[in-house]
């Protein structure tokens, strides 16, 4: 089971936001939103959100256990940019970019795949052909 969240134009610059992917992205969802929450940085308030809302999906939609989730990805892509300018000397105008960026967050649930009981009568004779051959 996956689930998707999706936050859009965030107002703040991707390599910003990367800082902090990389250290969550390998964290259980649980252990990730407690750093995230305690951490000071602006960005840790949106990757929260992010990760926060996905999570908060697959209880509702899917009834899956955070216990047993992990993150499949997590991803930072750049939003369109603003161009804007500042004043320079000699009356010229100085140009930069106000960035911003879309946040992706995919959690997945480990399923548990049961094996089926093979009788012991069965394995036996499977083993005693393949070593008559």
């Amino acid at each position: 089971m996956e689930v998707r969240s999706y936050i859009k134009y965030v107002k703040m610059s991707p390599l910003k936001l990367r800082a902090l992917v990389s250290t969550v992205k390998v964290l259980p969802p649980k252990v990730a939103l407690d750093r995230l929450s305690l951490s000071k940085t602006r960005s840790a308030k949106f990757l929260y959100k992010a990760l926060k809302s996905a999570v908060d999906n697959g209880k509702i939609a899917q009834g899956f256990d955070v216990s047993k989730a992990h993150i499949k990805t997590l991803k930072v892509d750049e939003g369109p940019v603003l161009k804007r300018f500042r004043a320079g000397s000699k009356g010229m105008a100085k140009p930069y970019v106000r960035k911003s960026s879309h946040i992706t967050v995919v959690i997945e649930q480990k399923e548990v795949v049961k094996e089926k009981k093979v009788k012991a009568s069965r394995k036996k004779s499977e083993v005693k052909s393949v070593t008559k051959k």
